[in-house]
């Protein structure tokens, strides 16, 4: 596959995953969060669909590596690119899913007081 073609859709792949990961992190709005929750289902039913990530399946060449790569190897450098992209997938539902439970309880408190 062409090089530049790689290089896009690393550029894309990163750009979705730093925008979900920091808007879990800013956001306080609840429907952006249930959205970003269900977006987040969705890619994990497709991993297990597809067997991997849709994009990280044409990021693979010979020049560099891949965004999930560079991500799993963060993480721990042990672990097949498989496994650490299903790491990364539930770390993500796991912020997005801790950040709802806390503002519900939030919201919860807030109207009783």
């Amino acid at each position: 596959m062409n090089i530049f073609i790689n290089l896009f859709v690393s550029l894309i792949h990163f750009i979705l995953a730093y925008g979900i990961f920091i808007t879990a992190l800013i956001s306080n709005d609840l429907k952006i969060l249930l959205g970003l929750l269900i977006l987040m289902s969705l890619v994990k039913i497709s991993f297990y669909l597809f067997g991997r990530c849709i994009l990280t399946l044409y990021e693979y060449n010979d020049y560099f590596a891949s965004t999930a790569k560079l991500l799993t190897y963060t993480l721990t450098s042990d672990n097949p690119d498989k496994k650490g992209e299903e790491i990364l997938v539930n770390i993500g539902m796991l912020i997005i899913t801790n950040k709802i439970f806390a503002l519900l309880i939030y919201n919860y408190y807030k109207n009783i007081i």
